[in-house]
């Protein structure tokens, strides 16, 4: 794996701008994945996974949550009603 590819918690933490807590959260729920690489068991996530996570979500009813992206690919909300 390409090590150019892999941030540490740290940087992730930095990156999200978010608290070690909010990782730890983040992990348990499956929201975010990472591999425990060396003899050490460091924690090591992929550059891409990150980049998903920064995906501002909605929950569409039904769909369950899902990144802005895929809402406008889906031709938006239809059949529901603007507010």
């Amino acid at each position: 794996m390409d090590e150019l590819n892999l941030l540490t918690a740290e940087e992730v933490i930095e990156q999200l701008r978010i608290s070690r807590s909010t990782l730890d959260r983040l992990l348990a729920s499956g929201e975010i994945t990472a591999q425990r690489i060396g003899s050490n068991g460091a924690l090591r996530f992929k550059r891409g996974d990150v980049e998903s996570a920064l995906q501002p979500r909605t929950t569409v009813p039904g769909r369950g949550p899902v990144t802005h992206g895929q809402i406008r690919g889906a031709g938006g909300f239809r059949g529901m009603k603007r507010g």
